[in-house]
């Protein structure tokens, strides 16, 4: 049972991030196009630190 429990969390939480990749090359202009900066959104650290904090409690307990 706390082993299926356990893997529903670890389904459940590791996927929450994607990252995308540039798969295909830029095209190549000829006119002198500048390309703009590409901006990011700061991630929220303080919930992933929850989580981390969250799931080795959880898993300490299991464990123990």
């Amino acid at each position: 049972m706390m082993k299926k429990l356990l893997y529903i969390c670890m389904t459940l939480l590791l996927p929450l991030k994607v990252s995308a990749q540039n798969r295909f090359p830029k095209p190549d202009f000829e006119s002198g196009y500048q390309y703009p900066d590409l901006t990011y959104p700061v991630p929220d650290e303080t919930l992933w630190t929850a989580i981390d904090i969250f799931l080795l409690v959880v898993l300490m307990g299991i464990v123990a």
